[in-house]
């Protein structure tokens, strides 16, 4: 019920607008890198680069003034592995850039997911270590870190690992801060819905409401049973943005792009696609300056722009195997820090 709420028209953006910033996996076997997108030239600028077996960089977000980033390589043979951390890292835009591990092992493991609570001053973290690993239940679900001690998590939502019934939150990867609510957010899961076939098409996706105290505790709801829609069955959901009015999420099996539109109250209106025809869609972002989707490709190894509705797709850099999307001011470096010009920068550690 309800009608869909059509994308806002914010005008003709300004030019070069919005800067994208991401970590990758390691292309190539050869490094795990932190790089931006100029939006307006379309140069990609590696900040950082890490050796290449060290980690496996997966979601990143910006907290008073300090970038944090997630590592989760596999597979994962020892629960208390010291590579499934979250990194903090401080002047990533300088010629110096430098970093600390915040928390890791026990009970990060291999968290993809990230976002920032600013009314418990936490980092959220989605964990998404694989089942078939065997690992204890608690290394599924939701944790919340603190931004000031890492050795002080959270336990915000335990995934009940045996739980039979469906639908049930299973497989969380990613999440996003929900439009005028300091407390929601949006986690999706690719598995968990009604649909419960052979092997991971065969199993419904599913978007979860969170709902964040001050304390880090967090209780979670069913938004959206993604497994019989108009649209087929939706079964390798991956990233997830919003906007002011609409969710937007991408689909690896059907190589879509997807759009739920939210009544007044919050709730879900209307389910649309947005574009279809892509090769696998994985993170997603909505660019506030420029009014666009940035999504990643990590089969085509892209990072694209699109229109709201779909229309104007743009390839903004190739050869990146991204994983992960935190949008900033341009130009960049020099926008969000105030320094003059930004060359192109490579960091080992």
């Amino acid at each position: 019920p309800g009608a869909r709420h059509p994308p806002r028209a914010l005008g003709p953006p300004p030019a070069g607008l919005g800067d994208s910033v991401y970590p990758t996996g390691p292309t190539g076997g050869v490094t795990d890198d932190i790089g931006v997108i100029d939006s307006g030239t379309l140069s990609n600028t590696v900040l950082f680069s890490f050796a290449a077996g060290d980690t496996g960089l997966a979601g990143i977000t910006r907290a008073k003034g300090r970038w944090y980033v997630h590592s989760g390589p596999t597979p994962i043979a020892d629960p208390f592995n010291p590579n499934s951390a979250m990194f903090e890292f401080n002047n990533l835009f300088s010629n110096a850039p430098t970093f600390t591990t915040h928390t890791s092992g026990n009970p990060l493991q291999r968290p993809i997911g990230i976002a920032y609570h600013r009314g418990s001053d936490r980092l959220i973290s989605i964990n998404n270590a694989p089942q078939s690993d065997m690992l204890p239940v608690e290394f599924d679900g939701i944790f919340a870190t603190s931004r000031t001690n890492g050795g002080d998590i959270v336990t915000t939502f335990d995934e009940d690992v045996g739980n039979p019934n469906l639908p049930r939150y299973r497989a969380g990867t990613r999440l996003v801060k929900a439009s005028g609510s300091p407390d929601d957010f949006f986690v999706i899961t690719v598995n968990g819905g009604v649909l419960n076939g052979q092997g991971d098409e065969g199993k419904g996706s599913a978007i979860y409401r969170l709902t964040m105290d001050n304390a880090g505790n967090g209780a979670v709801a069913l938004f959206a049973d993604l497994s019989f829609t108009n649209f087929g069955n939706i079964t390798f959901a991956r990233g997830i943005t919003a906007d002011a009015n609409n969710l937007y999420f991408t689909d690896g099996f059907t190589g879509a792009i997807y759009g739920i539109s939210q009544s007044d109250t919050g709730d879900l209106s209307t389910l649309f696609q947005v574009a279809s025809g892509l090769t696998r869609p994985n993170d997603i972002i909505f660019n506030p300056y420029t009014n666009k989707l940035v999504f990643t490709d990590n089969f085509d190894q892209t990072i694209s722009q699109m229109n709201l509705d779909g229309s104007g797709l743009e390839v903004l850099v190739s050869g990146v195997d991204a994983r992960g999307l935190y949008i900033i001011p341009t130009p960049g470096a020099a926008a969000l820090l105030g320094l003059g010009g930004l060359a192109m920068i490579r960091r080992r550690r």
